[in-house]
């Protein structure tokens, strides 16, 4: 499990924690940037919220 982290890359991880942190804590354009990550990747919305807090 280890080796399999994270399905999404770490630049991608990088760059979508610096775009949630320029939005306020309750703006509904955090959930659409999280939607869109994980279709983008094909994974759950559960496991981009995983991957932001690791």
């Amino acid at each position: 499990m280890s080796s399999r982290r994270s399905a999404i890359p770490s630049d991608s991880l990088l760059q979508l924690r610096q775009r949630l942190d320029r939005l306020p804590p309750k703006s509904p354009e955090r959930a659409n940037q999280i939607a869109a990550t994980a279709q983008l990747y094909g994974i759950s919305v559960t496991t981009v919220y995983r991957a932001l807090h690791l």
